[in-house]
């Protein structure tokens, strides 16, 4: 049973082969694979390209700083692949800061299947993410009408249901958001 490809990859490693064939383990998950040798490589494209993942085949010079930055500075999820005698340290290192850590050797099936986890995580962190916002906004909006209402209350002398039932009629006959009718009252009264 096949997922479908979405998303965008940046696979990190020395020159050689190992780039290559780990940008084809990952191939049936991500609809776009790059390559870098080496962090410098990285980094730049890093400064011009957004990635769902980066996979870092350490060891490299600066594999861990790379991983940080990368956790810290982008929105992108690094994944390092960690020689087992390095593996610890970079557990205890990066792990608090989000940074996926695999230990080496590694088997294919196990970073695919890190590969999908980490595409699964982000995609729940975007929607709870989405619902903040909106929730955010909804608080925002309830919060200048409440001001509104209290103006309108102070300057007009409405009761709060009278005010609640102005600026509802308002938004209803100039098709605006409740939002706008508050922003306008406040403009009004309180400039």
């Amino acid at each position: 049973m096949g997922s479908k490809k979405s998303g965008s990859a940046l696979v990190v490693s020395a020159p050689g082969t190992a780039a290559l064939r780990l940008s084809e383990i990952i191939s049936p998950v991500f609809s776009n694979v790059s390559a870098a040798c080496g962090t410098g490589e990285a980094m730049a494209i890093l400064e011009r390209e957004a990635f769902d993942l980066v996979i870092i085949n350490a060891p490299l010079s600066g594999d861990f700083s790379l991983a940080v930055h990368i956790s810290e500075k982008t929105t992108s999820s690094p994944l390092l692949l960690a020689r087992g005698k390095d593996y610890d340290a970079a557990l205890e290192k990066l792990e608090p800061l989000g940074v996926f850590t695999l230990p080496k050797p590694v088997s294919p099936s196990s970073v695919l299947q890190s590969a999908r986890l980490i595409l699964a995580a982000r995609a729940k962190i975007c929607m709870l993410s989405e619902r903040e916002t909106r929730l955010k906004s909804s608080m925002e909006d309830l919060r200048m009408v409440n001001r509104a209402k209290l103006i309108l209350m102070e300057h007009l002398k409405m009761t709060e249901a009278e005010a609640h039932r102005y600026i509802e009629k308002q938004a209803m006959d100039f098709c605006i958001k409740r939002r706008s009718v508050a922003e306008n009252i406040i403009r009004t009264y309180e400039d």
